[in-house]
Parts: C-alpha cells; structure tokens; sequence
C-alpha cells in the first residue's frame, strides 16, 4: 500500500513522468491533438461557372483521397452528380490495364459543353472526352490544359504574404507570347525573383497555402498575383482555356457566413450555411439551391470559401 502512495505521488509531482524511457515513442502534443481532432473535408466549395452563368460544377474531395463531382443548374435549381463515376471507373481500368477505384478516379477536373452533350475529365498529363449519352470515352491531348478545378483566381494587386499555412505546390503556365517573371511576395512585401518563365512553358514551385505569387511581363507590367491553396493549383498567365471557363465577370465578389452569406462574382447568387450544408440562394428572386446534403455536425461545409 505504501508503495503504491508513493507512487502515486511521484507521479502527481511529476505529471509527465513515463514508464516508457524511449522518447521518440512518444507522441507530441501535436500528434496527439491531431489525434483527437477530426479533419474537416468539404470545407468549401469552388464553383467552375459555364453555359453563360446558368450552370456550375464544383469539386468534393472526401477523406482518404476520395472525391466526387458535382453539377449544380443553377438556373433550374437542381443538382447531382456530374457524370457516373463507376462506369467512368469501369471504362478506364480497362483502358488503362490496372484497378481505378470510382471515387479515386485519376481525374482532377472538368470542362463541360453548355448543353450537356460532353465533357473532357482532366488529370495530370492526360484527357478524355466524355460523351454523356453513350458513355464512350476518348483520349484527348492534354499538353498545355490547365486543369479549370485547379486553377487560381488571379487579383492584379501585390501583396504580402500574411499566412504560412501546410506545404503545397503551384503551377505557373506562361500563355503568353513573352517571358514572365515570378517572384514570392515575402511577409514585409517585398518582391523576392524565383524563375523566369519562357512563353509557352510552365514551372513548377514547392511554396506554402496563403504566400502570395506575383507574376510580372514586359516592362514590370504585373500580369497576376495568385495566392497558394492548400492543395496543388494552376497559376495561368495569359489567355489559357481555364480561365475562359467562368463566364462571369470578376466584379462585386465578396465573402462572408451566415444567412447573408458569400455572394457570387456577379452579385446574383448568395451562399450560406444551414444545418451544416451549403446553399446558395437568389438574390432577385429568393429561390434556394442545396449544393450538398452530406454535411454534418463535426464535418460542417463553411460559406467563407464557396466562390
């Protein structure tokens, strides 16, 4: 008994103490919080606008690398999914000679004719067109394609970078017909030069999610500052197919939570949070569009990143 009190007592003087003497067995802190601590998917969502502002797909990436693609008519007020992802699945494994898990499809994203009839599924260094009647899929070229769900917004004003967050890497495709300049905006501001781009080429940079990339033409004109996401992104200079995706012009964006919610690029649509899922609502008009039905409490969509 008395061994046991002192024991105790040992251990309430020393809280950390451990039976276990290897140090690199033990968990951090870090670890252990992360542990205990879900990660959140379908944080946000990023609508690929086409068919003139009426129609958008978006991008679900699920836990343990799964994803899903999403067709929302805005217009009509409907949404699903944007094509069948087990006969897409079924078709390339067979194409390709090796299992392709439907909700790992080798796909990173899309580019949908306005009337439906097809759409091309973009990956890394390869393409098919998707015939949405028959189901036949064709090889396409993909030299030169910036992927629409991965390309970033560009905004023209430099800025420093105020956010360090997990490593990532960025794209620059150089769609002009002159070298450009890139160059990391450090956190006072400052122009830091990395690479200089030949028309026509692309370049490849480890950074971080939040630094900012500022990319400069002739004369220094600045020809678009891109802020790093959290996963893998296209930084497209010029006038590349990805950034043609999006009819919708680029004025009264804004963001928020909330009923008021994050508004679209025109101002026509709002997008806000209601029982963990995300809608977006018609300003004019009032009507509503569900674009997720899987949220949940601890697994929350968030309205702050929806545009």
């Amino acid at each position: 008994m008395r061994r046991f009190l002192w024991i105790l007592a040992f251990f309430m003087i020393n809280p950390t103490a451990s039976f276990v003497t290897d140090a690199t067995t033990q968990p951090t802190l870090l670890e252990r919080f992360a542990r205990l601590t879900p990660r959140v998917f379908r944080d946000h969502v990023r609508p690929q606008w086409f068919a003139g502002g009426t129609k958008f797909w978006y991008r679900n990436d699920l836990s343990d690398g799964r994803r899903e693609f999403i067709l929302v008519d805005a217009a009509k007020g409907e949404r699903g999914r944007a094509f069948d992802q087990e006969r897409v699945a079924a078709w390339l494994a067979k194409t390709l000679g090796r299992d392709v898990s439907a909700n790992r499809l080798p796909v990173d994203g899309l580019r949908f004719d306005d009337d439906l009839a097809w759409v091309i599924l973009q990956g890394r260094g390869q393409a098919w067109k998707l015939d949405l009647k028959t189901y036949e899929l064709t090889p396409q070229s993909a030299e030169g394609l910036a992927t629409p769900g991965d390309a970033l917004s560009a905004s023209m004003r430099p800025r420093a970078s105020r956010r360090t967050g997990d490593p990532t890497t960025i794209t620059f495709l150089n769609h002009t017909a002159e070298p450009v300049d890139v160059f990391w905006m450090d956190t006072e501001g400052h122009r830091q030069h990395y690479a200089t781009v030949a028309a026509g080429a692309s370049w490849d940079s480890n950074t971080y999610e939040g630094h900012v990339w500022l990319v400069t033409g002739k004369d220094d004109k600045t020809m678009g500052v891109f802020e790093a996401r959290g996963d893998a992104s296209t930084a497209v200079v010029g006038d590349a197919p990805a950034t043609q995706a999006s009819s919708r012009p680029a004025a009264n964006r804004g963001r928020g939570q909330g009923n008021g919610g994050a508004n679209s690029q025109d101002g026509q649509w709002a997008g806000f949070v209601r029982d963990h899922n995300l809608f977006i609502r018609n300003r004019e008009t009032g009507e509503e569009v569900q674009l997720s039905k899987e949220g949940k409490a601890g697994d929350s969509y968030s309205a702050g990143e929806i545009w």
